[in-house]
């Protein structure tokens, strides 16, 4: 490798290059199409990136060896009463040879005169960020996850596996096995009692502009929010056809009005040799509802992806306020440790809930 490390921006003719060095830097976690769909995503069928836009940086030697990536996402969000472009930070990786030259990377992406964000930063690059004035946003549901089991047979073998590295196997099974019974009882008592108040649960594969909308109405209610209008969702959800395969979106009604959306990433995981599938809440978007409305329209939820999505184990959920804390809470949700991060820089200060914040902001709901 050349001494000389060059800094430069990615062009359209790097793609298929950068999403290689990407899939090996990942150790194959996304296949080299999914990221060049990914790249697609972010700077071909976005509706917010333009030509002048950066799509990220790259950092290479003299011979044209790839090195180093950050790459560069544009969404519009209102802030204050306007629609703002901000950027968010994605894949930050470098090689061994090139770490010298890796805060090059960030440093270009914080050269940016826009607000900014990284939500998906592991723990060392948490420090770096902080240390170059990035804030943590601070809110109860990044500190806790929600867990909802779906399938009580398989979400009990899930759980004999993991607990199978730390005692005998047969010990294991048995609490595995009980697990089980255990979430089955629990629903059996809970959900059945959902009342549907007028609400109704559909899936759908399309934002219509009932979207709009819904955003023209809700908007108002915060200081910071992303976009959410017909062409941000269909983009944030729907924006390439490998995406769409891997997303489910319930649209809630209330009276035949859409009142709200609960959007969904789909996972795939491994456990003792066979393919589980899990969803993980991307974004929950309606009106405000009171305990007891949250609490049946949960239920509503849960019993339909049970019903139509029989090979989902288990939901991965947050509580975006305290109200669907609490209605979640007595659905039958139980909480472990947040594993979220949620990084922000350029931005007004934020107080409390001024920034409605969830995991469709920055680069987490893009993967996979």
């Amino acid at each position: 490798m050349s001494k000389d490390i060059l800094l430069r921006v990615i062009e359209p003719q790097d793609f298929k290059a950068v999403a290689l060095f990407l899939e090996k830097m990942m150790q194959g976690e996304f296949s080299s199409a999914i990221l060049q769909d990914r790249f697609r995503l972010w700077w071909e069928t976005n509706p917010v990136f333009t030509p002048g836009m950066i799509r990220g940086w790259l950092l290479c030697d003299s011979s044209g060896t790839i090195g180093g990536f950050v790459g560069n996402i544009a969404t519009n969000y209102l802030i204050d009463g306007q629609v703002k472009v901000v950027y968010s930070a994605t894949s930050w990786y470098v090689t061994k040879d090139f770490r010298r030259a890796s805060l090059q990377l960030i440093r270009a992406f914080r050269k940016q005169n826009a607000p900014l964000l990284d939500t998906t930063p592991i723990g060392n690059v948490v420090t770096i960020l902080s240390k170059l004035g990035f804030k943590k946003l601070s809110q109860p549901w990044i500190e806790r996850d929600g867990i909802y089991p779906l399938n009580y047979q398989l979400f009990g073998c899930i759980v004999a596996d993991k607990l199978a590295r730390k005692m005998p196997a047969i010990v294991a099974r048995i609490l595995g096995f009980s697990s089980g019974i255990f979430v089955k009882l629990q629903q059996g008592l809970v959900l059945p009692k959902a009342a549907n108040g007028g609400f109704a649960v559909e899936e759908i594969s399309e934002f219509s502009l009932d979207c709009t909308t819904l955003w023209n109405k809700l908007s108002k209610l915060y200081k910071i929010c992303a976009v959410r209008d017909c062409a941000a969702m269909n983009w944030f959800f729907f924006g390439t056809d490998a995406l769409r395969s891997r997303r489910i979106v319930l649209a809630l009604k209330e009276d035949g009005t859409l009142i709200g959306y609960i959007a969904f990433k789909i996972h795939k995981q491994k456990s003792r040799g066979n393919d589980y599938v899990y969803l993980e809440v991307v974004d929950i978007w309606m009106s405000s509802l009171t305990f007891e409305q949250y609490k049946d329209l949960f239920r509503m939820v849960f019993l339909f992806l049970q019903e139509q999505h029989k090979e989902i184990v288990y939901l991965a959920i947050n509580a975006f306020n305290a109200a669907m804390f609490k209605a979640l809470s007595q659905a039958g949700v139980f909480w472990i440790k947040g594993r979220s991060r949620f990084l922000y820089d350029k931005f007004p200060v934020i107080d409390g809930d001024s920034f409605f914040a969830t995991p469709l902001d920055g680069d987490r709901c893009y993967f996979p």
